[in-house]
């Protein structure tokens, strides 16, 4: 990028190139010198350099183990209350929460040794582990609400709304896998209270709606300005780059200046010690 100065103060056009890193530009304004202007950082996903994007996706994997080690104690929890309900498939939901666990924390080894080249294959990667703890949090909506026990079945809402509010705060660097978490992990208790009698589950299939709608929209609010964030560092390092590169190239030309005016200075005193002798 480049900024041309125009100027008339002896009659003639002055013209001075600055470079700038990418993104920055300068804005000549009505005082004296010239304003550098903060870079946009409100930008598509699809526009954001490759190493912005890496460090969201990076973000969303390092946070993502401490959410996952929380899923057997949550079905240790679960068995705990709803062990007396007679409920069948309580067993085998809680070995669903086990091998999530451990996918997704196998998952979270192998992207240490992941390459930036790979990109889109771990990203859908995140996404499709995502859909997958969603689709067995939201299971609970539909096999663990016993029947005729409003506060088991309150107790169940609670599980799998908390396990949402989790995703908001651990996924929210990467949009597809919060947005397939909240919807899959939401969507059976919602139709499951829709279809039912149950007053406690007529008053659950109305709060899904709003809880989705408000979880999403603080989710979309924090991955912008993790966005924003992500992309600000990276300008600010391409910044520290260029300023490096050309104090290097300052410092070469000093050194050669330098050199110059040695050589001329020993020209002169040759010149003068010819003088004096003639």
């Amino acid at each position: 990028w480049s900024v041309r100065q125009q100027g008339s103060t002896t009659g003639l056009n002055r013209r001075n190139l600055v470079d700038l890193p990418r993104g920055c530009s300068l804005h000549l304004g009505p005082g004296p010198g010239l304003q550098l202007k903060k870079p946009n950082t409100t930008v598509r996903m699809e526009a954001l350099p490759k190493e912005v994007r890496w460090a969201l996706l990076e973000a969303n994997y390092q946070t993502l183990p401490p959410v996952i080690l929380s899923f057997p104690l949550i079905g240790w929890l679960v068995t705990g209350v709803l062990g007396r309900a007679g409920l069948v498939w309580l067993g085998p939901w809680q070995a669903g929460l086990v091998a999530a666990t451990l996918s997704s924390l196998g998952l979270c080894w192998g992207f240490r040794y992941a390459s930036r080249r790979h990109y889109a294959f771990w990203s859908g990667l995140r996404a499709l582990s995502a859909a997958l703890n969603g689709i067995i949090f939201g299971l609970a909506g539909l096999l663990l609400m016993a029947p005729e026990q409003p506060a088991l079945q309150l107790y169940v809402f609670l599980i799998i709304l908390g396990g949402a509010a989790a995703s908001v705060t651990s996924s929210s660097s990467h949009l597809p896998a919060l947005l397939l978490y909240l919807t899959l992990s939401l969507m059976p208790v919602s139709l499951h209270a829709f279809l039912s009698s149950d007053a406690a589950l007529v008053g659950i299939a109305r709060l899904v709606p709003i809880c989705w709608a408000v979880m999403l929209g603080v989710g979309l609010r924090s991955h912008k300005l993790q966005r924003q964030s992500a992309l600000l560092a990276y300008q600010n390092r391409q910044l520290v780059s260029q300023l490096q590169q050309a104090q290097g190239k300052l410092e070469e030309a000093n050194q050669g200046l330098n050199v110059k005016v040695a050589e001329r200075t020993r020209e002169l005193s040759r010149f003068k010690v010819l003088l004096d002798a003639s």
